[in-house]
């Protein structure tokens, strides 16, 4: 093998590959720079690395460090000088597995279209590899290459392809899995070329323009830039009333009136006899682009009512998704039916995907603080009351909230409490007919618990209500 240069047409795992299909004997001598590494070869696997110190290594871990950097390479000379193997001692390195491995997980982004363009034009097939190779690549990780029957333009496949099944499509190339490679005329490679071309002019162009002395401008014009460059950031954070420079509460004439004072001094028209730059001239189009689309949306009756709802919605950091907020909405319906018939176990995972979707809804809180409770007892009891004093917290209103701290007040026998908190919740909604019924019954088992604990009590007051009639 005489010495040769790496490029884009001709990558280091190329080179990999032929000394492991051929099965060579001997050195891989690839110079890089002042930089000098070679490799020792025994029937196509590496067996030890001569450093550029001229130091010899059979450490695993070395040889890999090199051999792994070359298979990406498209930078250097290489060499192989072919000896008689010395049956040494293998360091259990498999070529085909390194060159595959580092193709589809390390192989540089940036080096594939170069990559593609010098191969554009080839005309492939699968060969008889290619279902152990293709399999091979993505058992490790890699994307899948499918199948196809006739011969295939190899820049008529790689337009298609992201850049994942790209690196894929490389592996198979250099492996061996195609078949042909010769060379004919294609809309893909014809596409990649001139894609190519068109990147390589604009570095030309960019790299004429940074060699041109740079404008020296007027303090005049030095000011207005920063005018320019201050607005057109600052409106990045700005709402719509912001940007015309109005109040949330501004009439149609106030809006329409602050809109023309705007656009008289940012229209474009009043910057085009000025030599400020290309950058600064396409935030000045932003800028009155951006005017023009707020004057548009808060012209829009319907539109501003939407808007208005989100902004208030933002300022409280409640979510603006109208479609997280639907959601959530549809999903808590489905399980407040749900507790109130005494599923609540199926209705524990919908209430946490209503909190997750809308974290600010109190009743939502209010109903997973319940289930809690109702499905942990005793072990969910700090949980569930943490949960119930959060509804409150976000809606001090909330119905629920004090009704299910009412009722789980009862259930421990906090009765006192109890009745203050379902009070409450039948303050707020004198129809809640949960708060009343836990009333009754809180009533009940307080009569019962009574008379069990002083059954003469309880007698005397039979006799009564029987003396009574």
């Amino acid at each position: 093998m005489r010495e040769e240069k790496l490029s884009p047409g001709k990558i280091g795992a190329e080179v990999l590959a032929q000394i492991a299909n051929e099965r060579m004997s001997g050195i891989l001598i690839w110079t890089l720079g002042a930089k000098r590494n070679q490799i020792l070869f025994e029937y196509g696997r590496a067996i030890a690395l001569h450093k550029p110190s001229n130091e010899l290594s059979t450490e695993r871990e070395d040889v890999l460090e090199v051999l792994k950097e070359f298979i990406i390479s498209v930078k250097g000379r290489y060499l192989f000088r072919e000896q008689r193997p010395k049956e040494r001692q293998h360091l259990e390195i498999d070529t085909f597995d390194e060159i595959l491995v580092s193709m589809i997980k390390g192989f540089p982004e940036a080096q594939l279209e170069q990559f593609w363009v010098e191969r554009a034009s080839m005309e492939v097939s699968p060969g008889p590899r290619f279902k152990r190779v293709s399999q091979a690549i993505r058992e490790s990780g890699g994307a899948e290459v499918q199948h196809f029957k006739a011969s295939k333009m190899i820049g008529d496949m790689v337009i298609k392809f992201n850049p994942e099944q790209q690196k894929a499509l490389c592996a198979c190339l250099v492996l061996g899995a195609f078949e042909g490679g010769g060379a004919a005329l294609s809309a893909g490679a014809t596409a990649l070329r001139l894609k190519s071309q068109q990147k390589s002019a604009e570095k030309k162009r960019e790299a004429e323009e940074a060699k041109k002395p740079k404008r020296q401008f007027t303090a005049k014009e030095k000011a207005l830039i920063k005018q320019i460059e201050d607005m057109h950031t600052s409106m990045q954070e700005q709402t719509h009333y912001q940007i015309l420079g109005i109040g949330s509460d501004a009439t149609d004439i106030m809006i329409r009136e602050a809109y023309f004072r705007a656009a008289r001094r940012w229209h474009t028209d009043r910057f085009a006899g000025l030599n400020l730059g290309d950058e600064i001239h396409e935030k000045v189009e932003d800028i009155f682009q951006t005017l023009s689309e707020s004057h548009e949306l808060l012209q829009d009756h319907e539109k501003r009512k939407e808007y208005d709802i989100i902004i208030e919605r933002q300022a409280q950091g409640l979510p603006t998704d109208p479609a997280d907020v639907l959601e959530a909405e549809a999903i808590f319906r489905r399980a407040q039916g749900m507790v109130r018939r005494g599923q609540v176990a199926p209705a524990e995972p919908l209430l946490r995907k209503a909190v997750e979707l809308n974290r600010s809804d109190a009743e939502f809180w209010a109903y997973l603080g319940f289930c809690v409770y109702a499905l942990k007892g005793q072990s969910g009891l700090r949980e569930a009351r943490e949960i119930l004093v959060k509804s409150l917290k976000i809606n001090k209103k909330c119905e629920a909230g004090y009704e299910f701290l009412g009722r789980v007040a009862a259930s421990q026998k906090e009765y006192v409490d109890a009745r203050k908190l379902l009070a409450k919740a039948l303050d707020i909604n004198p129809q809640n007919v949960d708060a009343q019924r836990e009333l009754r019954l809180m009533s009940m088992r307080e009569e019962k618990e009574l008379s069990k604990n002083n059954p003469k009590k309880g007698l005397t007051g039979m006799f009564k209500s029987v003396l009574k009639r």
